[in-house]
């Protein structure tokens, strides 16, 4: 099956997929539960197409029902058992095009012998072979260079950074922080007696390459780690689910204002930290954790109304 035959049955299809997401959010009625039932169904395809009792065709279609089904779970769950309107259905079509090239990889994988039976014969890559960037403890980057075997530099935080906020409210204070972290990173390197600008402005075009480059792909090396890239659409991405199904609960409610709130610790990427910086904002101002930020599926921003 290929994507766009996929996404032309998801709409012709709306109404059962969603009553399947019912059903599934009814049995398992917290995000817990939930992402506990998908992390099994995620292993257990992978042992079936591994074991030969599937093809590759019916694992392809039975990944992509499931990844489309336990996200719109997820927004029941968030919700309490909201409606799901067409916006929020065709949200969760998004990650399509990532799970397609998850495929595309595991394939080649497949037709080239490079899956191994045995894991402790293989160094498995991370999942997405994405280059991580971190503050540390004093505030400064840190490189986490995954691609290049786990070097680490430091360098200052890009100066621009995207205003993901609405309003005039919202966006001045987008401003103050994009300036705050400005001046912070520029007495950061005068303290830290760094002569000139070049190796900083190096530093930054790598960072920025790095973020939006991934490595060409070969596909996953075990078993261990095709299962491992499936969660990344079927578990990690519930909470993101979870959260949007808890805005629309909150705004239904009658709530004016948000705020994302991160874990604050030092693998908090750039972008959850300037929204964290942002505090309150109008609704519908950020994005949900995972949206827009450097973590991905693997944010666990919090987000707070009022």
């Amino acid at each position: 099956m290929q994507l766009l035959s996929f996404i032309a049955q998801a709409a012709k299809r709306r109404e059962s997929y969603i009553d399947r997401a019912r059903d599934l959010a009814e049995v398992y009625s917290s995000l817990e539960t939930l992402e506990g039932e998908m992390e099994e169904r995620s292993e257990a395809l992978v042992r079936r197409l591994q074991s030969d009792r599937i093809t590759f065709s019916e694992f392809k279609r039975a990944a992509a029902e499931d990844t489309l089904v336990s996200s719109i779970a997820g927004i029941i769950v968030g919700s309490n058992g909201g409606e799901i309107d067409e916006v929020s259905y065709s949200s969760t079509m998004d990650q399509m095009k990532y799970l397609w090239r998850f495929f595309d990889d595991l394939r080649s994988s497949l037709n080239n012998g490079r899956l191994s039976e045995d894991s402790s014969n293989f160094e498995e890559e991370d999942e997405e072979d994405w280059f991580f960037l971190y503050i540390d403890e004093d505030g400064f980057p840190v490189r986490d260079d995954i691609v290049n075997g786990g070097q680490s530099g430091t360098f200052p935080k890009p100066l621009s950074l995207a205003i993901p906020v609405t309003g005039a409210a919202a966006s001045g204070a987008a401003v103050s922080a994009v300036k705050t972290g400005r001046d912070s990173v520029v007495s950061s390197v005068k303290s830290r007696q760094i002569g000139t600008t070049a190796p900083i402005t190096k530093a930054i075009q790598e960072a920025q390459k790095g973020i939006q480059t991934r490595a060409t792909p070969t596909g996953p090396a075990t078993w261990k780690g095709v299962t491992s890239r499936l969660k990344r659409f079927l578990v990690t991405p519930l909470y993101r689910w979870f959260k949007t199904g808890e805005f629309s609960s909150m705004a239904n409610m009658g709530m004016k204002e948000m705020r994302r709130i991160s874990r604050g610790d030092h693998k908090v990427c750039y972008d959850c930290r300037y929204y964290n910086s942002l505090e309150w904002v109008p609704m519908g101002s950020l994005p949900m954790p995972g949206i827009q930020c450097r973590c991905h599926d693997r944010c666990r921003c919090r987000i707070q109304y009022r």
